[in-house]
């Protein structure tokens, strides 16, 4: 009798594990943006899917980010900004994928992926001493004119 109680608790377990393991794992799927996200106009820390944004200290940190939209910027950057790269990273816009006013620093550990219809960064500035510091993590660019 005990026996048979262990087999049926047993084959319970199995069937209770074999069930969650079908179960779709979409907690952590991180959203789409269809928009520009303009953070060169927020005076404010604020945050979203796959971004936080620190005004104070100008730091940009993106977590598994994915903008794909047909405006003309997929994200713009403003002066002296330092963008944190964590996770994969994915902007797509249908001519710049990242547009910055100055001097901007990319590093981190994550990857950022960049696509767009004619330049992947580009600045905006017309100052001669602007940079584009790329201290670590990975980029890749697809654009048909300019990487950056």
């Amino acid at each position: 009798m005990i026996n048979n109680m262990k087999r049926k608790i047993t084959a319970l377990t199995l069937v209770i594990l074999i069930i969650t393991a079908l179960i779709p794992v979409t907690a952590n799927a991180a959203e789409t943006l269809s928009s520009t996200l303009d953070i060169a106009s927020i005076n404010q820390n604020t945050s979203g899917p796959g971004y936080d944004w620190q005004n104070i200290d100008g730091i940009l940190t993106l977590n598994n980010l994915t903008i794909d939209t047909e405006s003309v910027y997929g994200l713009t950057l403003p002066a002296d900004a330092t963008v944190i790269l964590n996770g994969d990273n994915y902007i797509k816009a249908s001519e710049y994928a990242i547009r910055c006013v100055t001097s901007v620093t990319f590093e981190g550990n994550g990857s950022l992926t960049l696509i767009s219809g004619n330049t992947g960064i580009i600045s905006v500035s017309t100052l001669e001493n602007d940079t584009l510091r790329l201290r670590s993590g990975k980029i890749n660019i697809t654009a048909p004119n300019y990487g950056i």
